[in-house]
């Protein structure tokens, strides 16, 4: 039995986390500045932790996102997502999709947004501003059975940019979730 290149590489991929250097036409090329500058900084080599696919790494169980209405053109929906793949998507008012729906999304997308989640310092407050007509959005994470949700009032003009960028990382989550057909 003969296997092609690629049949090797995702035999690799698959057997191991461990970052290998393959020939690849389309990778051929000097070294970058910083990759030269990384290197001769003495970096030693990174320690490969063994992977599980199937073990969950953050611990967070859940993440969700919900933002209110204003008395403007706010979007209004709730997404919630859990580490078992498991996504729910209720919209209510300038959103693409109205009502509620149900699908799936792999487990590795989940664990990149907890872990980015536990990376901002998640689990720490209210964020406001005073300003008014604007939407008012609520990011909730579980982990370890203990929920901890954040009210985030005005977010294009309050809160840390993390918190931002984490509701962004859930609206990006949201599109690569497979909902399910009705």
């Amino acid at each position: 039995m003969t296997l092609s290149a690629g049949a090797i590489v995702v035999a690799l991929v698959v057997v191991s986390c461990r970052s290998i250097r393959i020939p690849n036409p389309s990778m051929q090329g000097e070294p970058g500045v910083l990759q030269r500058y990384f290197e001769s900084a003495g970096h030693p080599p990174p320690e490969w932790p063994v992977c599980n696919s199937e073990d969950q790494v953050t611990g967070v169980s859940e993440i969700g996102i919900e933002a209110t209405p204003c008395y403007g053109f706010c979007p209004t929906y709730t997404f919630i997502v859990r580490s078992d793949g498991s996504a729910e998507y209720t919209g209510q008012a300038n959103v693409q999709f109205k009502g509620h729906r149900t699908g799936t999304v792999s487990r590795e997308a989940f664990e990149e947004v907890a872990a980015f989640a536990l990376d901002i310092g998640f689990f720490s407050d209210t964020y406001a501003c005073m300003v008014t007509d604007s939407e008012t959005v609520y990011v909730s994470a579980v982990m370890k059975g203990q929920r901890r949700t954040i009210m985030h009032y005005a977010p294009s003009r309050s809160g840390p940019p993390r918190l931002q960028w984490l509701e962004y990382a859930m609206r990006l989550l949201e599109q690569r979730v497979v909902w399910d057909s009705h």
